[in-house]
């Protein structure tokens, strides 16, 4: 899902639930209007409540809007207490020159009677995600800013952002790390990176590649009138990552498995998951549901490569661009690390020591193995699993967790528990390499999925020596955190955005581009508009990116809409008292 530029000319956003311990509420008003329209003033309404007007920008000038301040972004930070029941129901009205009057909404927001369920030493975060930077002809995401207010809202304690390889350009690489350095601090981190679009040859259907921690550039596949595309090969941008010191995830492999889906677009083929990448990114928003083909077939996808002997991991990403209220951490991976920092979190998900989840907390150790680490055992060792689970009244109770040992369910154990912890000993002895992972379910469809701990049976014992994790004191409890950054308690945690109350409403000064009244800084996206690439190029794109039918839909709609503008200039003005 993404924030779209052709059919969305205003968009209200916020977390689609906040942490108990979360006291303000982040609202993200958005004006992408093709027709510029100035702003006078921005209403939020609690619509539980008749749509009581709860706050205003209270401009003592309008917001003048041109095509290079667009999209507008104005982000509200209200206290949860001026709202009535829950989940609290929210609209903004945005007061506009020579135009009707536009609201949008409501949207719900769940305020949780718990912070989401973990343990010391684990965060929890989002690895696919996109900001602003992603910005083209028909999807858009939010600023860096008001991301980490969104995601801290929910509960997050760190995203990477994944920003379109053919959107970013080579001279907003630099911009896109100084924000993500910027807003980055104790309370939570930002990890920029890349989706690397592939092919294996000029005229070859796309696949995507999810680039962490890299410390270049990479460019990706360019669309241009003169047709066809060209990009990086598989093998190269598996290759260009590792060199520039990330770590890989292939991102969606099975999005693009019908003509409908994305003719442009294609799984990653059989040969080439020989590639040496570190893991898959099979579960986000869309694939949250358990029957859905691109999960399946991504699981049993992984499940076949360790099965081959391949160390490889998963992760869980939303895949958002903005959407607070749709997308943004429906699905989560939860790192173990004891530094707190971009580095800690990047030598987690390089290593292994997570799991994703769209609801409860699982963990288990072996021996000092934590997740995505291998131990030595003498041969013929029967390992013991501790297991260790959490959960909220949000997720409902742990009713089951399945223990798989190599590529089959050894054993299911039936709980009915918000949290606890459980031991169990394999009877079958191990005189091979043998893998552990968990699978926990809650209630409905809430459920997570560990990386393994694999046993490597030898003459003696502890962490094999080619190992490497964030740590080796973690896991099944947590650890010693020793002197290592540690992230404070979310109660201590403070909005870099101040709370808007009541009756003193936030103020903003006269100007032509909005300046928040805490921080001074623009509001605006700081990326230009680069969308004029000829009909042609136009066209290809919008193929590419949605698919025939949506595509052609979608042009006979921006026909549509610009005739039914040109009519409100007649019908809906409203000539504004002097």
């Amino acid at each position: 899902m993404a924030y779209n530029p052709v059919t969305e000319g205003y968009i209200i956003d916020a977390p689609w639930r906040i942490d108990s311990s979360v006291q303000t509420i982040p609202i993200l008003a958005i004006a992408n209007d093709p027709l510029n329209a100035d702003i006078h003033n921005i209403y939020v309404l609690d619509h539980n409540n008749g749509d009581n007007v709860v706050a205003s920008t209270n401009w003592a000038n309008k917001q003048v809007i041109t095509a290079n301040n667009k999209p507008f972004f104005y982000l509200f930070n209200l206290n949860k207490d001026l709202f009535v029941g829950n989940p609290i129901s929210v609209k903004i009205k945005f007061d506009l020159e020579s135009y009707l009057d536009n609201e949008e909404g409501p949207i719900y927001i769940y305020k949780s009677s718990t912070d989401l369920p973990t343990l010391s030493n684990w965060y929890v975060g989002d690895t696919h995600y996109h900001t602003n930077y992603s910005r083209n002809l028909v999807e858009y995401g939010a600023p860096i800013r008001d991301t980490k207010e969104g995601a801290r809202a929910l509960g997050l304690d760190w995203i990477t952002i994944t920003d379109h390889s053919f959107d970013l350009k080579a001279e907003e690489w630099p911009l896109l790390k100084a924000e993500s350095s910027q807003y980055t601090d104790t309370s939570f981190v930002f990890i920029p990176g890349e989706e690397v679009s592939t092919n294996e040859y000029i005229g070859d259907k796309y696949r995507h590649y999810l680039a962490l921690g890299i410390n270049n550039y990479i460019d990706g596949i360019e669309i241009d009138p003169g047709f066809p595309f060209a990009g990086h090969t598989p093998p190269d941008t598996v290759n260009l990552v590792k060199s520039y010191g990330g770590s890989g995830y292939i991102a969606h492999p099975y999005l693009g498995h019908t003509v409908i889906d994305d003719p442009f677009r294609q799984p990653w083929k059989d040969a080439e998951y020989n590639l040496d990448f570190t893991g898959l990114q099979f579960w986000n928003y869309e694939t949250v549901n358990g029957d859905d083909y691109e999960f399946n077939a991504g699981y049993e996808k992984w499940k076949s490569l360790l099965k081959d002997g391949r160390h490889v991991y998963v992760s869980g990403g939303s895949d958002a661009h903005g959407d607070f209220n749709t997308n943004l951490g429906k699905v989560r991976t939860y790192v173990y690390t004891e530094q707190f920092n971009q580095q800690g979190i990047l030598t987690a998900l390089k290593n292994g020591n997570s799991f994703m989840t769209n609801g409860p907390f699982v963990t288990f150790k072996i021996d000092n193995a934590i997740l995505g680490q291998t131990v030595s055992k003498p041969s013929g060792s029967n390992p013991t699993l501790n297991i260790q689970w959490a959960s909220t009244p949000e997720f409902g109770a742990v009713n089951k967790i399945e223990i798989w040992r190599n590529n089959a369910t050894a054993i299911t154990l039936n709980l009915n528990s918000l949290s606890g912890t459980n031991s169990w000993t394999d009877s079958t002895p191990v005189t091979s390499e043998t893998y552990y992972r968990l699978v926990a379910y809650a209630s409905g469809d809430y459920r997570a999925y560990t990386n393994p701990i694999w046993v490597k049976p030898n003459q003696g014992g502890g962490l094999d020596d080619g190992d490497s994790s964030s740590s080796s004191g973690g896991g099944g409890g947590g650890g010693s955190s020793g002197s290592d950054t540690k992230k404070p308690a979310k109660s201590e945690k403070k909005s870099i955005l101040p709370s808007i109350s009541v009756p003193s409403l936030p103020t903003i000064g006269a100007g032509d581009e909005a300046i928040d009244s805490g921080s001074g800084e623009p509001i605006n996206s700081v990326v230009p508009d680069d969308s004029a690439k000829g009909i042609t190029a136009l066209l290809i794109y919008n193929l590419k990116k949605v698919g025939w039918p949506a595509a052609l839909a979608m042009f006979a709609a921006i026909a549509a809409i610009a005739f039914a503008f040109q009519k409100l200039q007649v019908t809906g003005y409203k000539p504004r008292a002097k």
